[in-house]
């Protein structure tokens, strides 16, 4: 099988897969979108999306402004909401868009293997494993995200390549969308700018310049974005950031450098972390390697083998900020789950192109039974992505986010008052209610403030909410005992709570706790 047609089988591969998707999103029953495919955090992006659409601005609840989210995947669900106002159709078009973006993704990144001349059966396998990526199609950023690092990468190739006024335009702007994508990429951003400058531009003066006409294009957005951030809410940054590494995990703590020290060794055994900075260092050796030996290599390549080295020391400085603040980190969390992904599959694919470079002939009998062989299992790892897909459709199973729709449906029948949870995402997108999340990751900077301060509760109450629903763990009979956890205070929290319902026919269980949701009353001391 010649090249040309194993990337053509690819590609249709992956448009009728995804082309599967679409419909199957379209007619699988709203349950299994909401157990399978959704998480709470994922209503957030929606939920202020459709208020944004419908003129009420950067809100979650209707009444307090808010910026807990990364701007692009919230921005991207807007005109869904602007076109579809009923909530299950626009949640179902947002699945599709996922769909698209898994399908934009690979698509880039098989273009970034034929620019780095790798034989495409080495990324088949790869590719595949990438695809059926469930955080994929969460409902939270990371799929966009994973479709903006891909056309970075590509670009980056493209400008090395054959730089020109197009090239650089295209990866200045994709350089703007990484960390509107996801905060965190911003440190990408002078990496891939000094990369292209030092490929590109002889002289060291000439070198220096061209890299700072390169951040001009995401300079001016960003700050353009902290700019509207700060006149508009008062905090210049997400502050879903500023939570998580200082309240929810660090517990109010300062960054200390004795923290640094006394946790780099639990960092180091973190997996995401340590596969991250493993196969970051096996891309430098392969590039090391390569040159040792003499292996010719393209612009293209070598822009590859760059951008690999930038995604493992965005790990390195991650891994350095959760020993400097003191938190542990977030071994499954989306963002650097598919970076280290990124990291194992690009890796591989590089140093499996070195290998055959050196020791096989392009077109050898190897070479093509490999192809053959690796466009099979593609097919039949499909084939069983659409089975999964077909059994948990069938599933009716409740969980999490199952309980919170039952309970939003019994908050809009039985109270008309302003409602607090601490896992308000499927709770604030389905009732009509005004919900505020107190978990701090979609909340007002003052409420936020109040919390890292050790004053939540009294910021709760002080918001004009006197009702908290929740899904929470049966074993929890203790209310006071509850909130005081979740909100990491000193004290008890002021004042009594009667509880006013339980919904005793939706008992999910998470991680082998079996949970209820419950809404409680809060009564003045």
């Amino acid at each position: 099988m010649s090249n040309a047609r194993l990337v053509s089988a690819l590609r249709w591969l992956a448009i009728a897969f995804a082309a599967i998707g679409v419909a199957g999103f379209g007619l699988v029953p709203i349950e299994s979108i909401l157990r399978d495919w959704s998480s709470d955090d994922s209503f957030y992006y929606a939920q202020v999306a459709r208020r944004f659409a419908n003129g009420e601005g950067s809100t979650f609840d209707g009444v307090e402004p808010t910026n807990g989210y990364h701007a692009l995947w919230m921005l991207l669900q807007v005109p869904l909401h602007w076109l579809i106002h009923e909530r299950e159709g626009a949640l179902r078009a947002i699945k599709m868009i996922e769909v698209l973006l898994a399908l934009a993704s690979f698509l880039l990144l098989q273009n970034a293997i034929r620019r780095a001349a790798m034989h495409p059966a080495v990324a088949a396998i790869v590719l595949v494993l990438l695809a059926r990526t469930p955080l994929l199609y969460q409902g939270i950023e990371t799929g966009l995200l994973l479709t903006v690092v891909a056309g970075t990468f590509v670009a980056l190739q493209w400008h090395c390549d054959r730089p020109g006024c197009t090239s650089w335009w295209a990866l200045a702007s994709l350089l703007l969308l990484l960390p509107l994508a996801r905060l965190e990429a911003a440190a990408l951003v002078p990496f891939v700018a000094c990369y292209a400058a030092v490929a590109t531009v002889p002289g060291g003066s000439r070198r220096l310049a061209a890299a700072a006409k390169m951040l001009v294009v995401p300079g001016l957005g960003l700050g353009s974005y902290a700019l509207v951030n700060h006149f508009a809410i008062g905090s210049a940054v997400p502050i879903s950031g500023i939570v998580k590494g200082f309240w929810s995990h660090g517990r109010g703590n300062p960054p200390t450098w004795q923290g640094l020290i006394s946790h780099l060794g639990v960092l180091l055994g973190s997996g995401q972390v340590r596969d991250g900075l493993l196969w970051g260092g096996i891309a430098v050796m392969g590039a090391a390697l390569a040159r040792g030996v003499g292996t010719r290599i393209s612009a293209a390549q070598r822009a590859g083998l760059a951008f690999l080295i930038g995604l493992s020391l965005l790990h390195a400085a991650r891994l350095l900020w959760f020993g400097w603040t003191t938190a542990p980190p977030f071994g499954s969390y989306a963002h650097y789950w598919i970076q280290s992904r990124l990291l194992r599959y690009f890796v591989l694919i590089a140093l499996t192109g070195l290998v055959l470079a050196w020791f096989v002939r392009r077109n050898s009998w190897l070479v093509v039974a490999g192809a053959c062989g690796l466009l099979a299992w593609a097919v039949i790892a499909m084939a069983f992505s659409v089975r999964n897909f077909v059994a948990a459709a069938r599933d009716s199973t409740p969980d999490w986010e199952i309980a919170s729709r039952r309970g939003a449906a019994w908050l809009d029948a039985n109270l008309h008052e302003p409602v607090g949870s601490f896992d308000a995402g499927v709770l604030g997108y389905f009732s009509t209610a005004p919900v505020s999340n107190w978990d701090g990751l979609i909340s007002s900077p003052a409420y936020v403030a109040a919390v890292v301060a050790g004053d939540g509760d009294h910021a709760a109450w002080r918001s004009g909410r006197r009702v908290l629903a929740n899904v929470v763990p049966v074993a929890t009979q203790d209310i006071a005992a509850w909130l005081r956890w979740k909100w990491c205070l000193q004290r008890p929290p002021v004042g009594r709570f009667e509880l006013i319902h339980v919904d005793t026919d939706c008992t999910p269980v998470i991680d082998g706790e079996l949970m209820q949701f419950r809404v409680y009353r809060w009564l003045a001391p």
